[in-house]
């Protein structure tokens, strides 16, 4: 039965303890001090990019580094040094001799998605929530990234990387370590835990953070703000129509009705 909120009445279940283990969530990665960046692939399937991490010499050795990879890492390229430029031609055409060698094969040249600080835990938590194992390269550096990315005073994580430590930002940042292993004695969660504290809380955050938090099933659904998928029913002649919306807004959005009508959450397994 649904609710005039386009909610489904029942709560989803919880896992208990002792319960069977078919929806326990994926084992925990193993996090090490860091990875072997000789070893990082970066795959152009079409312009759509994926990293991923050679566990042993002979598959490094099959696929060596590009020299795009090599930049996006910060290692050295080896490349031979250019003459120095006595005309504006002449600087022109040693950066366009130098960015030849970043092109990647689907023709484009990749670049950091740097910034924002809301969109990493997403995928971290999309990956417990669907019991996808999380490598333990990747694990590594998601905390490696987050521990350099941490507030230099207070610890926490702002809306980007430049900004100052938020509710939003420190609550997802927060939850994302403690999916990847890290321990909540650490330093940094001890330091990033008392400046939310500071803050007021996790359930202060803003509608995106409540809502992961629910899909993670630690806070109830009740405490997100609506997202009723009736809207999707207007038709367009309304001011409101989803249509009418920013794209960002109508991808997020739409997706997110169809999970706040289903209470969709994680079984909890403590």
């Amino acid at each position: 039965m649904t609710k005039a909120t386009g909610r489904e009445e029942e709560a989803p279940l919880l896992r208990k303890r002792g319960a069977d283990d078919q929806h326990a969530p994926p084992k925990r990665p193993k996090l090490e001090a860091k990875t072997d960046i000789t070893r990082w692939r970066l795959k152009d399937d079409d312009s759509r990019h994926t990293w991923h991490y050679l566990e042993d010499e002979k598959a490094a050795s099959e696929w060596p580094q590009s020299y795009a990879e090599k930049y996006y890492l910060n290692l050295p390229l080896g490349l031979p040094d250019l003459p120095t430029a006595a005309t504006p031609k002449e600087s022109a055409e040693n950066g366009l001799t130098f960015f030849e060698k970043l092109q990647l094969p689907s023709g484009h040249w990749g670049c950091e998605y740097g910034g924002p600080m809301f969109l990493l835990p997403g995928i971290v938590i999309a990956w417990h929530v669907t019991k996808t194992p999380i490598p333990s390269a990747f694990a590594t550096e998601i905390k490696n990234y987050l521990t350099a990315r941490a507030h230099p005073d207070d610890g926490g994580w702002g809306l980007h990387i430049e900004g100052e430590s938020t509710v939003f930002g420190t609550t997802l940042n927060y939850i994302i370590l403690r999916l990847v292993g890290v321990d909540p004695e650490d330093p940094v969660m001890v330091k990033a835990r008392g400046t939310l504290h500071k803050l007021g809380g996790a359930v202060y955050g803003p509608h995106w953070a409540k809502f992961w938090m629910a899909v993670l099933g630690v806070v109830p659904w009740d405490i997100v703000n609506p997202v009723p998928p009736e809207i999707w029913l207007l038709p367009d002649w309304v001011p409101i129509a989803p249509w009418r919306w920013w794209i960002h807004i109508r991808q997020v959005f739409l997706p997110m009705g169809y999970i706040y009508s289903k209470n969709g959450a994680v079984r909890r397994t403590t």
